[in-house]
């Protein structure tokens, strides 16, 4: 399977779409993706020089983190699970003139074995910190015998990673610190995908940044050493910065972080687009110092089952960095541990981009999906209206096919009744019927019908192989700005 490279742009402008669509805009980063089979990591890169061709992506051997198509890949089922081998094993132990803790929150138990793995082979030595959001007396047992001496504190289950974070760090167990390790169990799940994946993917990074080896860590030790003004770091892939790509975030924090910077006594001028996503980090404990006395009250906090994104928790998250700033400190990126080279075809002999074939070995049996009733082997002949939209009335002289993305059951009196399971926009949906009822290419006309709006393929766009290699190459997944940037322009040029 190829793309073509212009099929691989993320466009800053907004296209002129068959639909209504305000997605925000997307921008070119500097974080790129590797195939899955490499580890299971995010690798990154240099990003193409200013004015450069947009084949130089192929030079860079990934796709952009911008790209909604990563989304795909993350939600394919071939993310290893295993914890990868692990670099370094003969380096000596890591040294730094200071006491240093990793503080980790961990709302996940079954979490703890991936995590210990990666704290035994830095072969740090460090005061250990650990928050969990109930009592578990055999994970508790666990972690005092692998390391001995750990303090162990129950929180409630509110404001993620964020409250314990501040907690701890008001208790004063972090006295006599130099720096800290801020780690936690991140299991973030992408919409209609189970698993967890792109959690997956994001803790597996952070913990291979930083703590992924002893040379690894001796290397970031070895910054704050050397550079005194230096008072965070964390990984380059997940650093979302001005110039370097848009944190979509950041409109909405800018309130609380505002209130935060007032509680904390800190000038707001020291709020700036410049963060770690995930709060996953290491830091000098003097650059977070305004947590100390910042009072927050409970209800300040997002109860978990609201947890939407863009509350208070995220802009916590940016906060961080602020504090940092405001204390004079700076911020540098850690570079990411490479377990293998990401050795792949990068161009056909045609000189066409090779789309990475995760996008499309997540095959759409992931996404089930069912003919409740089925269409008619043979169309010849027929007009039929695909639709999304419930309670359409259907033409005359159409056979009309209802289909949606649901887990639940489902009645329609519709002649014929397609359901899958959710995730990704209409036009995916689409594309599984077309791959799913071949005999569609035959008929006279298809209706595309969404949201009120119905579109037609003629016999013509239906004899267009180009038409259904475009089906062919759609997503099984795939976000709101991927339907409008991807597809919809795309497919516009063959509705009437």
């Amino acid at each position: 399977m190829t793309i073509h490279a212009q099929h691989l742009e993320i466009r800053k402008s907004r296209p002129d779409l068959w639909s209504h669509h305000t997605a925000s805009r997307i921008l070119r980063k500097s974080r790129f993706a590797a195939p899955l089979r490499h580890g299971g990591c995010i690798y990154s890169f240099e990003r193409p020089a200013k004015g450069a061709p947009r084949a130089s992506l192929a030079d860079n051997r990934g796709m952009d983190l911008g790209s909604e198509s990563l989304a795909t890949l993350l939600s394919s089922p071939m993310i290893l699970d295993a914890i990868p081998d692990l670099p370094h094993k003969d380096a000596p132990a890591p040294n730094f003139d200071g006491a240093i803790a990793v503080v980790l929150h961990l709302h996940y138990p079954e979490l703890w074995d991936e995590v210990s793995t990666f704290l035994t082979h830095s072969k740090l030595t460090f005061r250990l910190i650990v928050t969990l959001t109930a009592p578990n007396p055999a994970l508790e047992e666990q972690i005092n015998f692998q390391f001995p001496g750990a303090k162990i504190l129950s929180v409630e289950n509110l404001g993620r990673d964020i409250r314990p974070f501040v907690t701890v760090f008001q208790s004063g167990l972090l006295d006599g610190i130099s720096l800290i390790c801020k780690i936690h169990g991140k299991r973030s799940v992408l919409s209609g995908v189970t698993g967890a994946r792109f959690g997956h993917l994001w803790r597996r990074r952070v913990l291979l940044d930083l703590l992924g080896s002893p040379v690894q860590v001796q290397n970031i030790l070895n910054h704050f050493a050397m550079r005194p003004n230096l008072g965070m770091m964390g990984p380059a892939t997940l650093r979302l910065k001005n110039g370097s790509g848009i944190d979509p975030g950041h409109e909405a924090s800018l309130p609380i972080r505002g209130d935060l910077c007032v509680r904390a006594g800190l000038v707001p001028a020291q709020i700036k687009d410049d963060f770690f996503a995930g709060t996953m980090f290491w830091a000098r404990t003097e650059a977070l110092s305004p947590l100390k006395t910042l009072r927050l009250g409970a209800e300040m906090f997002t109860d978990e089952s609201t947890q939407i994104g863009d509350q208070f928790e995220h802009g916590f998250e940016r906060f961080f960095a602020d504090c940092t700033r405001a204390k004079g400190f700076q911020l540098a990126d850690i570079e990411p541990l490479v377990l293998v080279d990401p050795v792949f075809p990068i161009r056909s002999k045609g000189g066409q981009i090779l789309a990475p074939r995760a996008l499309f070995e997540a095959p759409r049996d992931w996404y089930r999906h069912r003919w409740i009733k089925p269409l008619p082997d043979e169309l010849k002949g027929r007009k039929v209206a695909l639709v999304s939209t419930p309670g359409y009335v259907a033409k005359d002289g159409w056979l009309t096919c209802l289909c949606l993305a649901s887990s639940h059951p489902v009645e329609s009196s519709t002649e014929a009744l397609f359901q899958r399971d959710p995730g990704g926009f209409d036009i995916a949906l689409w594309a599984d019927i077309f791959q799913s009822a071949p005999q569609l290419w035959d008929s006279d006309e298809v209706l595309l019908v969404s949201d009120g709006q119905a579109r037609a393929l003629t016999r013509a766009a239906l004899e267009d192989p180009e038409l259904r290699s475009f089906f062919e190459e759609v997503l099984v997944w795939h976000k709101e700005g991927e339907a409008a940037y991807r597809y919809e322009a795309r497919l516009k040029r063959w509705l009437v």
